[in-house]
């Protein structure tokens, strides 16, 4: 027992060192079981194998099992195996698996005496596999789901297929657990893509389907590794390549005449009570489209492989007020994306993304209000020079390491780039007048009571990127008074935000007509014959500002008999939040290490 306790330790004083210079989300499940003959007694030492049936880079291992014949393969990619079992004097024999993220799958191997007639015994079975130790709430939504269910064409289409996920327009997109859309945490490969402003999904990383392995929805009890979460957590998986070429091209498109009309809604006219009425805004026209291209197959086979998929959404937009107003509009949603798989040793794999996401709006369409009020902010004219770009990408790598059938050594980089600069085609910065309807401003002076000159508040830019930096090391099949699966990682996540935006040069002007100065509150007295006064604005967001959180974590699932498995973890955090303002500004908020301490314990039978 003492050895075990001291080899525990050497391990953790290992790992404390490693981390220190790396950090990852899950991306990859395991695979385990035991080696038995046809009596049921094991086998020790048997040869377990392996292979990927169409699965994310051709993935191969070979592991031996121990000597009470049970083997264990970490770090295996969401995908469907073939599980191959081998010993002396015994015929091999292969058993079918599917593997999700973050779960174990069981692969239990019966193996027949060797001799004539012996046979082979192939399991077919594309499910899921139980497994018997977790205690979270998780949903795999894996790629034969996609393919079989009806869906829209992005991956939040089918989130709502968990059973505690509930799509809610008014709370951020989707509901989990009774939290909020701004309470997820949203994860592609490892890399989170959550809004730091608005705690939501941007539509640019709403990927379509055919960049999708796997989807998995969290929401109860998931591991200390995942952290910032008081909802849930969306974990995407995007697919890779394998040695057989495959492609998929084609288009769909919904044109908006075989949607249904608008519904009527309950309009206020005014303060006055009772003053309602109903308002059916009219039916738009236009044909959305959706184009696929794709294509995967091996650069070097059994060594590297590639997948490359361009799905944007075109969304075509049309309304006709009568016959001499006519407004047009589209958003063409650039959706771009390429994965390279490698595998140069059984025991080393690396996978690099980059996803390519813009999003081009063009012109503007006159909302429920404008139509409702036959008041128009721009002419179709005008409105046909609206528009902007947001600009949008992402990159990520990620490195695995097996040395041997019990330790796993995985550090993965991130970026993603955003630049939220979305309405500023066809604006030009000049000051903006307001007239106030507090005052009468005479006919020669053109303003009339409530005259806007629109808004010309201009984003020049509102960019922000995320890096992140993980490591973590994984020991699995630990004996100390029971089979001890452990897991120790670094994580660091630095946000940048820079932001041009608002009346800061150009200003904001209020006339108000016929109310002196004094009636503002400022203390001074016009001069004779003044029209009335006036109020400049400057406001808007203009600087830079940058977080930078760190986090250690452990967990630990301890399986101390058959039928008991206790879930221990702990992470710390510690985190810096500046305020956007000058050098010398105060840190808005500051966490440190013993600040944010998060122990997830669950105990399953």
């Amino acid at each position: 027992m003492n050895k075990n306790f001291k080899f525990i330790a050497s391990v953790l004083a290992f790992v404390f060192a490693f981390s220190a210079f790396a950090l990852g989300q899950g991306t990859t499940g395991s695979i385990e079981g035991t080696v038995s003959d046809a009596n049921g007694a094991v086998i020790p030492n048997a040869t377990v194998k392996v292979t990927s049936v169409g699965v994310t880079g051709g993935f191969t291992r070979t592991v031996t099992a121990n000597s009470n014949g049970f083997f264990s393969i970490p770090a295996v990619p969401s995908g469907t195996y073939q599980v191959t079992a081998g010993a002396t004097n015994f015929a091999e024999t292969t058993v079918d698996v599917t593997v999700v993220v973050d779960s174990k799958s069981t692969a239990n191997v019966t193996l027949r005496a060797a001799g004539v007639g012996a046979v082979v015994d192939v399991t077919a079975d594309n499910t899921v596999q139980i497994d018997p130790g977790s205690t979270k709430i998780d949903t795999n939504i894996t790629k034969r789901v996609i393919e079989d269910l009806p869906k829209g064409t992005t991956f939040t289409s089918l989130l709502k297929i968990a059973p505690n996920v509930r799509p809610e327009s008014l709370a951020g997109g989707f509901q989990i657990d009774g939290a909020s859309g701004s309470e997820n945490v949203f994860v592609i490969d490892g890399q989170e893509v959550t809004n730091f402003r608005t705690g939501t999904l941007n539509a640019s990383n709403n990927i379509p389907f055919e960049m999708v392995q796997e989807v998995q929805v969290k929401s109860t009890g998931f591991e200390a590794e995942y952290g910032g979460a008081t909802g849930g957590v969306i974990n995407v998986v995007t697919a890779g390549g394998n040695n057989q070429w495959r492609g998929n091209f084609g288009t769909s498109f919904e044109p908006a005449k075989l949607q249904g009309g608008n519904r009527p809604v309950l309009y206020q006219n005014s303060y006055a009570a009772g003053d309602y009425e109903y308002f059916t805004a009219p039916k738009g026209g236009g044909t959305d489209w959706f184009p696929v291209m794709n294509l995967s197959g091996p650069v070097l086979k059994d060594k590297l492989w590639f997948s490359a998929a361009y799905a944007p959404q075109i969304f075509n937009g049309n309304r006709t007020i009568d016959d001499s107003r006519s407004y047009s509009a589209s958003t063409f949603q650039q959706e771009a994306f390429i994965r390279l798989d490698a595998q140069p040793h059984e025991t080393l794999r690396a996978w690099g993304t980059f996803l390519w996401n813009p999003t081009i709006n063009e012109g503007s369409l006159p909302g429920v209000t404008e139509i409702r009020n036959n008041v128009f902010t721009y002419t179709p004219d005008q409105a046909r020079v609206l528009g902007g770009r947001v600009n949008s990408n992402s990159v990520n790598g990620q490195v695995t390491w097996t040395p041997n059938s019990w330790m796993v050594l995985n550090g993965r980089v991130g970026r993603s780039f955003l630049n939220e600069k979305g309405s500023a085609y066809g604006k030009a910065p000049q000051t903006r007048y307001l007239c106030s309807i507090s005052g009468a401003p005479p006919p020669e002076s053109g303003c009339v009571a409530g005259y806007n000159s629109g808004d010309n508040s201009i984003l020049n830019f509102d960019v922000s990127t995320r890096t992140t930096f993980d490591l973590d090391a994984a020991f699995v099949g630990v004996n100390a008074g029971g089979r001890h699966n452990l897991k120790f990682g670094y994580q660091w996540n630095r946000l940048f935000n820079s932001v041009d935006s608002g009346y800061v040069d150009t200003g904001y002007v209020i006339l108000y007509y016929g109310i002196p100065i004094s009636g503002l509150g400022v203390p001074a007295t016009p001069t004779a014959g003044n029209l009335g006064s006036g109020i400049l604005q400057r406001f808007g967001t203009k600087g830079e500002a940058s977080s930078k959180n760190q986090a250690l974590f452990v967990q630990d699932s301890w399986q101390i008999g058959r039928r008991a498995t206790l879930n221990i973890g702990v992470r710390i955090e510690s985190e810096i939040v500046p305020s956007f303002g000058d050098a010398t500004a105060t840190q808005a908020f500051e966490f440190g290490w013993g600040d944010k301490i998060a122990p997830p314990s669950r105990f399953c039978l």
